[in-house]
């Protein structure tokens, strides 16, 4: 094949055309190109606080989407909200107090969102929640007191979750919490006072967790929890108090966790401690005081560890502990106490370790204490007093050490020490030893020398 000489000079004119259309295209494209900027939401940054029309009227003309500070209604003449129709986000209160006029919240029909609290008091024909129904967030709490047109929480569908408390108080009319059916969380405590028709937690069925507690006080209807079936989680403890016509605790039957204490005290017609049978660790103080119908707790059943004191005290009608089958671990103390029906202490036969003592005092009709067979080691304290029909120390034969005191006084049956006859040879208590006020109060040596019983075993 035979190729030609080529003459550069006649190509190179070519190749600077080409070189110059590039440069030219790519200065065409470095040119500045002009930005559009994209407005954000209209936001109104004042405080709105008892707005005349004039003021209201601007908002909406103005297609205000966010209001940057407080809204106060109060002592208003208020009738509507028609001029906040465009409002999506308060980012401060919503407070709505003695505005003698209002009905509703007709009007508010953007309203996504509260940043801060949202107050409703006083407002004597507030008669329904509806014109909220786009509300999703209250990032604060949300307070509802003493409107007394007040016949049911409707208008609140969409309403999903309340950042700290929830309250409703002194809402005579009230039926049942149905208008809150979408709320899942509620962050701090759900506070329930003098509400005197409603009688149960109906409404409030998808709620999974309180990140406070829940208290009810006042003059209550309540005779159990039923409505709260769909909640996991309590966070900082239960306190079921003086609720005088409480029944159970049917309702609770979801609840896995308690953050804090369970106190159940002074509820005279709590006949049982049913409802809380998934709860299976407690990290508080569990405290069962002065119930005078409770029969028995069977629906605690599953819980191992304590992390703190364990009380059963003064329930009159208390036979058996059979809500304590699997406890094995209290880190406090566990005190049993006052309970004048109680007969044994069985359901405490996995209980091995209490960090700070067991206390077991003037409960009349026990009449042994073979329960705690499986306790090792007891820390601070033994006390077992004034137990009338206690004959026997039968079930503290396997404690190896009492890092601490051991008092057992004025339990006029008691005649037979010899379950603590190793714990004393093997010098296994570390601070006082007391016997007095038995029937039978034997001195150290009596015990350890085979003397550990008024009657020959």
């Amino acid at each position: 094949m035979h190729i030609k000489n080529i003459n550069l000079r006649n190509i190179l004119p070519i190749g600077i055309v080409f070189v110059f259309l590039v440069l030219t295209n790519c200065q065409k494209i470095s040119e500045p190109v002009e930005v559009v900027a994209i407005e954000g939401p209209k936001t109104y940054e004042r405080n709105l606080s008892n707005p005349d029309s004039t003021t209201l009227k601007y908002i909406f003309d103005e297609n205000y989407v966010i209001i940057k500070g407080n809204v106060t209604f109060a002592f208003s003449d208020v009738t509507n909200f028609k001029y906040l129709a465009h409002i999506q986000d308060i980012q401060g209160d919503l407070t709505i107090n003695h505005c003698d006029q209002l009905s509703n919240f007709s009007g508010l029909d953007s309203l996504v969102n509260i940043e801060g609290d949202f107050n409703v008091r006083s407002n004597p024909l507030l008669n329904s929640f509806h014109g909220l129904e786009q509300l999703q967030f209250i990032r604060k709490k949300f307070q509802i007191t003493s409107n007394n047109g007040l016949h049911e929480i409707s208008g609140l569908y969409s309403l999903k979750e309340i950042k700290q408390s929830l309250y409703i108080q002194f809402q005579d009319q009230i039926n049942d919490l149905n208008g809150f059916r979408n709320l899942e969380v509620i962050e701090g405590d759900l506070v329930l006072f003098s509400n005197q028709k409603i009688k149960s937690f109906s409404g409030l069925n998808h709620l999974k967790k309180i990140g406070g507690t829940i208290i009810l006080s006042g003059d209550n209807q309540f005779q159990d929890f039923s409505g709260l079936e769909s909640l996991q989680s309590i966070h900082n403890g239960l306190r079921i108090s003086n609720y005088q016509h409480l029944l159970s605790l049917n309702g609770l039957n979801g609840v896995r966790y308690i953050y804090g204490n369970l106190e159940i005290t002074n509820n005279p017609r709590l006949k049982e401690i049913a409802g809380l049978q998934l709860l299976d660790s407690l990290d508080g103080v569990l405290f069962i005081k002065g119930n005078d119908s409770l029969a028995h707790f069977n629906s605690l059943s599953i819980i191992k560890k304590i992390k703190a004191d364990v009380v059963i005290e003064d329930n009159p009608m208390l036979s058996k502990l059979s809500g304590l089958n699997s406890l094995d671990f209290v880190a406090g103390r566990l005190k049993i106490a006052e309970n004048k029906n109680l007969q044994d202490i069985d359901e405490l036969a996995h209980l091995q370790f209490a960090a700070e003592g067991i206390s077991i005092n003037n409960n009349r009709n026990l009449k042994n204490i073979t329960g705690l067979s499986s306790a090792i080691t007891i820390r601070q304290k033994l006390y077992i007093a004034q137990n009338d029909s206690l004959k026997s120390l039968d079930g503290l034969g396997n404690i190896t050490f009492i890092d601490g005191i051991v008092s057992i006084k004025n339990n006029h049956a008691l005649y037979d020490f010899c379950a603590i006859k190793n714990l004393i040879s093997q010098n296994g208590v570390s601070g006082d030893i007391s016997i007095s006020g038995n029937l039978y109060n034997p001195s150290l040596d009596d015990i350890v020398n085979n003397s550990c019983s008024l009657y020959e075993k």
